[in-house]
């Protein structure tokens, strides 16, 4: 089956068939409000799990210039070598999108 429109939200079986995500820098303000949110996260938390783990936490990134220097510490630390052009590149990450959404997972290793 192939859809010519993205994110075809006339049906919920025409919208699995064309869902396409899409790249944080092409987002723009206004992001999603507090009731949006709340019913996108209730949505997310109901994601396949068939151990019933749970093993997920979603956590907003308001201070994103602290998320910047975090994610430029990381980098230097896996590529020394990594130049002004390429450290501006990992800190506009933080900056993208008008919502910055962390998934963060713990599986156990005995499930």
């Amino acid at each position: 089956m192939t859809s010519t429109s993205f994110n075809d939200s006339t049906t919920t079986l025409s919208l699995l068939h064309s869902r396409r995500s899409g790249k944080a820098r092409d987002m723009v303000a206004p992001g999603p409000t507090d009731a949006e949110l709340t019913h996108i996260l209730a949505a997310a938390l109901r994601v396949p799990d068939h151990g019933k783990l749970a093993p997920w936490r979603y956590v907003i990134i308001e201070d994103r210039a602290r998320f910047a220097e975090t994610l430029q510490g990381l980098y230097r630390a896996q590529k020394p070598e990594a130049g002004r052009l390429e450290m501006d590149a990992v800190a506009a990450a933080a900056h993208q999108a008008p919502l910055l959404l962390a998934a963060l997972s713990k599986p156990k290793p005995d499930s």
